[in-house]
């Protein structure tokens, strides 16, 4: 993989994390730890959980993705949660700045920033989503964004390679799942999505959705 090599011709130490389906790890951004982590294979939803049980999401993240230098707040903490099988790499910034200074890495470094500001987009899609004020809007603008970034297609649609359930879906787009439920329904009953056996969706035709 492309980031061990790096962190390891540089001698940054580095941790490997392997999150199963429905796996998670909670991130808790203090600022003398500085701990950062890369998405090296998978998907996986951020979110950020208050302590009065509110949620929201962050972003669904992928390869190429960084988490770094989250916003701190007392009332809150963040958790990361593999919707398939993942690898991340976790390292600590001050490591990174200490190679810097000893190898100059400047390769490295444009690579983290290309990787931020993918994450970045990330965390915009996901504004764009939960922007909408109905919750179908929200479900159909979720389905064209996991179609475009994760998707590929199969002869006359566009399938995505991962279980998405309506519980995940309910707590990405903050909707209860009695009205997900209602929804799929529909874009099923119109034919404009199906499920393959594995129960994957698959997106007949994108233009049904606007």
């Amino acid at each position: 993989m492309k980031w061990i090599n790096y962190f390891t011709v540089y001698k940054i130490p580095f941790y490997i994390y392997k999150l199963n389906k429905g796996d998670s790890i909670i991130y808790m951004n203090y600022k003398k730890q500085c701990t950062s982590i890369i998405i090296t294979y998978g998907i996986l939803h951020l979110l950020k959980i208050f302590t009065n049980k509110e949620i929201i999401t962050i972003g669904i993240l992928g390869k190429e993705n960084i988490i770094h230098s989250l916003t701190e707040q007392k009332n809150c903490y963040y958790q990361l949660i593999a919707i398939e099988e993942s690898f991340l790499v976790s390292f600590k910034w001050s490591d990174l700045i200490t190679s810097y200074n000893s190898y100059n890495n400047n390769y490295l470094f444009i690579n983290i920033l290309n990787a931020y500001q993918n994450t970045l987009n990330k965390y915009e899609m996901m504004n764009q989503i939960l922007i909408h004020k109905y919750t179908k809007n929200r479900i159909i603008q979720l389905i064209l964004f996991l179609c475009k970034e994760f998707g590929f297609i199969q002869q006359n649609f566009i399938i995505l390679p991962f279980q998405f359930s309506q519980i995940t879906m309910s707590i990405v787009t903050a909707s209860n799942r009695s009205t997900i439920n209602k929804v799929m329904k529909k874009l099923y009953r119109k034919n404009t999505i199906f499920y393959s056996h594995n129960k994957y969706i698959c997106l007949v035709d994108p233009f049904q959705l606007l």
